[in-house]
């Protein structure tokens, strides 16, 4: 809850368990001092309003916070978070905290060298890191705060957007680029993706995470990923968010249903979000697909 002095809004977000994304945009109508106790984990925020902050924390130091250039904590223990906000200025920003447990379960499941990395600078010394600007970090935050998904599709897209945050933030932290993949694959290699493809044929509608699918596959969420992308030039996600709409564009064709109920039986709990995403991929509404195909008849005078 804000205080009086402070209007606005502010949106967390757990994607999935220990991993939580937020974003804030705030007017301070009086000078606001806080004081906050911040649990042990990895925290990354970036400041888009202009004026700069400022964050002190009680038994490691003080540090300024400049608009686009994000800053990382890495909190081994609780400590004491403070600052102060002057009256009559806008903040706006996006932060994400991941919980030791997440990393180190991230970090043993996927077998990542970033992950480990993120892992390894939470176990060393509590510090305060200044990083490069990143507008992909950032992308990623606001698309896990606003994003038109519902079900599992949308905990696909979550699950597929915080491991890309982890790895970028990884990468980032380290100051290099991920490993670039060899282009070829073995036959094996591309028959298990072809089997992927039908297992996402087969539950289009309530898909698999990504986790399930590397266990059903014993292959990591990494590489099965890439090597999907490799083969049907699309991520797993936006292949089920394609075929999701050939299903639902084959329903308008061949049946006389409301728009909102095949949108229904392709996955979208929401009509407005399906016929956004049907506009946006076939470039007309669903419901002028229904029209074309089941116009009213004309009756005989």
């Amino acid at each position: 809850m804000l205080d009086d002095n402070v209007k606005g809004r502010v949106t967390v977000n757990e994607i999935l368990p220990g991993f939580q994304v937020s974003g804030l945009s705030l007017e301070h109508l009086e000078e606001t001092h806080y004081r906050v106790e911040e649990a042990p984990g990895l925290f990354w925020s970036v400041l888009t309003s202009p004026t700069p902050s400022h964050i002190s924390i009680d038994g490691i130091g003080a540090a300024d916070i400049k608009t686009y250039c994000p800053i990382l904590l890495t909190l081994s223990e609780s400590h004491i978070c403070r600052g102060t906000h002057s009256a009559g200025i806008t903040r706006t920003g996006a932060g994400c905290h991941i919980s030791p447990d997440c990393l180190e379960r991230f970090a043993h499941q996927y077998q990542e060298e970033a992950f480990e990395r993120l892992a390894n600078a939470l176990r060393s010394e509590t510090k305060i890191l200044q990083l490069p600007p990143s507008g992909r970090l950032l992308s990623l935050v606001n698309q896990m705060l606003d994003h038109p998904y519902e079900g599992g599709l949308g905990n696909m897209f979550l699950e597929g957007c915080a491991l890309s945050f982890m790895a970028e933030l990884g990468h980032v932290v380290k100051g290099g680029k991920g490993r670039r993949l060899t282009s070829g694959l073995s036959r094996q290699d591309y028959d298990r993706t072809q089997e992927l493809r039908k297992i996402l044929d087969d539950h289009i509608v309530n898909p698999p995470s990504l986790n399930a699918l590397s266990r059903q596959l014993a292959v990591n969420v990494t590489t099965m990923s890439k090597q999907f992308s490799q083969v049907f030039g699309m991520t797993i996600f936006k292949y089920v968010g394609r075929r999701r709409l050939e299903i639902a564009q084959a329903l308008l064709q061949a049946n006389e249903l409301p728009v909102s109920q095949v949108g229904y039986r392709v996955g979208f709990n929401n009509p407005g979000a399906f016929a956004t995403a049907y506009r946006r991929h076939f470039g007309y509404a669903p419901s002028d697909e229904s029209a074309r195909f089941h116009s009213p008849k004309k009756v005989a005078k």
